[in-house]
């Protein structure tokens, strides 16, 4: 008795921790989608299990480390990076401007000019009023040439940043390989490992009810306790849950594999979408909004 109370508690324990799980998923469902769903659908137990074409884990390298897009991306920064280092670099070198400049002024104007004689003579009061106009035209086409002698190390600076920046990209490229490389190895093992474990777990499915029917029939005749009849059905809906997850541990693999190798395209998308067949209604974990059924 006492172990099946102990048992208990710890199942009243997990059911509110899956719960809890099961909320975070769904609110994290809702910000991918921007809706909430009552129910989704569920991969067939006749899903198709295909070995990752082509079954051979260095080709599936080979191309990552070609088409992945961090990779790609982290490339083109070192191309980037070398070239900002030339761009740097130019402003040791003399430079050419060809220039051409065109003004033109006009002026309309009188001036008035005022005698001055020392002598007294002409008197201090004389003037002489005439036009001030003037037209001026200035035309002027030439070439520029300016040779850097020493800029107070501006240059040699803008140089030495360039170069360190280039190669952080470098180091930034080798990193992104090596990621590539990891993730396209792990989920290329993982896809293999996947196939083998649905098949073993769904025979343990199978296993583990025929193990229930025969602890009822057991405990039916006495020979079996309580106890052993609810171990039983323990082990029977962990497999289950087990064989449940390992399909989706598949399906997830498949996508990361493709997705590191850099040949994920919606066509495979479509296909994985075309296992998901079986629908199913989620429970409801806490009190809220209505929501709106799965299309």
């Amino acid at each position: 008795m006492q172990e099946a109370r102990a048992a208990n508690d710890s199942a009243t324990a997990g059911v509110i921790l899956a719960k809890r799980v099961l909320a975070t998923a769904q609110e994290r469902l809702r910000e991918i989608t921007g809706d909430a769903f009552t129910s989704l659908v569920k991969p067939a137990d006749d899903m198709p299990l295909d070995q990752p074409q082509p079954l051979d884990e260095q080709t599936w390298v080979d191309q990552a480390l070609e088409q992945n897009l961090d990779v790609i991306a982290a490339r083109l920064g070192v191309d980037i990076a070398k070239r900002d280092v030339k761009v740097a670099q130019a402003g040791y070198m003399p430079t050419v401007d060809l220039f051409a400049q065109y003004g033109e002024t006009s002026r309309d104007a009188e001036q008035t000019n005022q005698s001055f004689d020392p002598s007294g003579t002409l008197g201090t009061g004389d003037k002489v009023r005439g036009t001030a106009d003037s037209d001026t035209t200035n035309d002027a086409v030439g070439l520029r040439v300016n040779v850097p002698v020493f800029k107070s190390g501006g240059t040699s600076s803008r140089v030495r940043e360039q170069v360190y920046l280039h190669r952080a990209s470098r180091e930034k490229l080798e990193g992104s390989q090596r990621a590539a490389e990891r993730e396209t190895r792990d989920a290329y093992l993982g896809v293999i490992a996947e196939k083998a474990r649905v098949g073993a777990l769904k025979q343990a499915v199978k296993s583990n009810q025929t193990a229930l029917e025969a602890t009822e029939a057991g405990f039916e005749v006495g020979t079996r306790t309580t106890v052993d009849v609810l171990d039983a059905r323990r082990r029977l809906f962990e497999s289950q849950r087990d064989y449940a997850r390992s399909r989706y541990d598949y399906l997830i693999n498949l996508v990361k594999l493709k997705s590191a190798a850099g040949v994920l395209v919606p066509q495979d998308l479509n296909a994985i979408n075309g296992y998901l067949t079986t629908p199913t209604t989620l429970p409801s974990v806490r009190p809220g909004p209505a929501t709106k059924p799965a299309g």
